[in-house]
């Protein structure tokens, strides 16, 4: 690990990945979202639903929808509906961290897989996350029924500890991914908070703007 100071350290990382920091946003509100919305047409084909359209660009105060029918007969679970993306990015981010996890060598895949691997599909559960426990509404809404409902303290103290575990998985992946070049607790913690803030306040602008 480069024995470089924190800010310097963390200077060189973003820098390093600044097109995938800059392409990060633009692909949020397209890329994901279509991949999002394509995740929530499979649990109704599966269910044998319908869907009856799919729409992956912003529009007014959504990123993107599916309206769907379900079927005629038999079981179907609307809530698989809802959580289907994020389940979807939790198993992506599961491979990365077991990628990280098995290789025993620096891999020059590394900002590929944390950023498009890891950090974004994270940043659209968290996207979705932070507005329900704010009192949105939203999938998770939809799945778990409104914030009050469960209750505001275990709904921040689950964000609070599942952000906390998914910080430490995000440390320990890019230490084992980029090896030398890896950052420092305290330099990763800067690296967390300005480019993690920054993605989500630009996607949120992107949003609004589209």
């Amino acid at each position: 690990m480069t024995t470089e100071r924190p800010l310097r350290q963390a200077w060189s990382f973003v820098r390093a990945h600044r097109w995938h920091l800059a392409a990060a946003p633009v692909a949020a509100v397209t890329v994901v979202t279509l991949l999002h919305e394509l995740a929530h047409a499979a649990l109704v084909w599966l269910q044998g639903g319908t869907v009856r359209e799919l729409s992956f660009l912003p529009s007014g105060s959504s990123y993107g929808f599916v309206s769907f029918d379900p079927p005629a007969s038999g079981l179907f679970f609307s809530e698989l509906v809802s959580l289907a993306p994020y389940a979807m990015w939790f198993a992506m981010a599961t491979a990365v961290a077991l990628v990280a996890w098995w290789r025993s060598q620096p891999t020059r895949w590394a900002p590929f897989l944390f950023v498009w691997g890891y950090a974004v599909p994270l940043l659209d559960v968290a996207n979705a996350a932070v507005p329900y426990a704010l009192g949105g509404s939203n999938d998770l809404s939809q799945a778990f029924g409104p914030a009050e409902q469960l209750g505001l303290e275990l709904v921040w103290s689950a964000l609070a500890v599942l952000t906390g575990a998914s910080v430490l998985v995000a440390y320990a992946i890019q230490r084992r991914l980029y090896g030398p070049r890896s950052l420092g607790a305290v330099a990763f913690a800067i690296v967390s908070v300005t480019a993690g803030g920054g993605l989500l306040v630009a996607i949120t602008a992107i949003g609004a703007l589209l």
